[in-house]
């Protein structure tokens, strides 16, 4: 059991990638992530939806990355070898489980993963939802702490109100687009620090006078040495 925890306890010091592309500083991790998933899980009152099962599900759906990391876009993976990758993850960490005599766990845990894979259930559904809503919520939280302003992380609300399924996290993404609009503007880039500052007139002066006192003084120690 110890070795399933200690691949799951990667996922604690594992950054989320998409931050640390952008350069925000101290990152979350995959763990994080997933926490605030799982609390959103258990938060979700549609009737029918078994809220449990949204909160295994979240546990579930990234525990892969403790094995392939957190696999992005700007990585170039195609999409169908990152499902490949991680689908054998899982069966890894699955295949550690029933070793360690957890036999019902590891199969509890493949159909949560696989669930979500496949969007096959309303629970599904949500956790796709809350994974995409807890990435812009981090994003607000990372302009309002960080600073630059309410657009810097634009990339990470864009794409996400158009493609939530569910009437509940569509207003919890509602009430987080009100909240981000309150904040400061970006502010533009601020000119280099090391920048030419024509020299003034009086400093003109004090070079030029420098260099006229300077040349008498060698002018006269020349003449000094000269023998009489």
């Amino acid at each position: 059991m110890l070795d399933v925890l200690e691949i799951v306890g990667r996922l604690k010091t594992t950054k989320r990638a998409g931050w640390v592309r952008v350069g925000v500083a101290a990152p979350e991790s995959i763990a994080d992530h997933m926490y605030r998933m799982a609390v959103c899980g258990w938060f979700v009152n549609e009737a029918g939806v078994d809220a449990t099962r949204c909160v295994k599900i979240a546990l579930a759906h990234d525990m892969a990355e403790a094995l392939v990391g957190d696999i992005t876009p700007a990585d170039g993976v195609p999409e169908e070898e990152k499902h490949a990758r991680e689908r054998a993850a899982m069966d890894h960490i699955g295949g550690a489980l029933r070793a360690a005599g957890h036999a019902s766990a590891a199969a509890e845990l493949m159909a949560a993963y696989e669930e979500y894979e496949g969007a096959t259930t309303r629970e599904a559904v949500y956790v796709k939802d809350i994974d995409k809503f807890e990435m812009a919520l981090q994003a607000y939280e990372y302009e309002r702490d960080q600073g630059g302003g309410g657009s810097r992380l634009s990339e990470f609300f864009d794409s996400v109100p158009p493609r939530l399924r569910t009437p509940l996290v569509g207003s919890w993404m509602a009430e987080l687009a009100t909240r981000r609009a309150a904040l400061p503007p970006t502010p533009p880039p601020s000119p280099s620090s090391v920048t030419y500052t024509a020299p003034s007139w009086w400093s003109a002066c004090l070079f030029s006078g420098g260099v006229v006192v300077g040349a008498v003084l060698a002018a006269a120690l020349i003449a000094r040495r000269r023998p009489g």
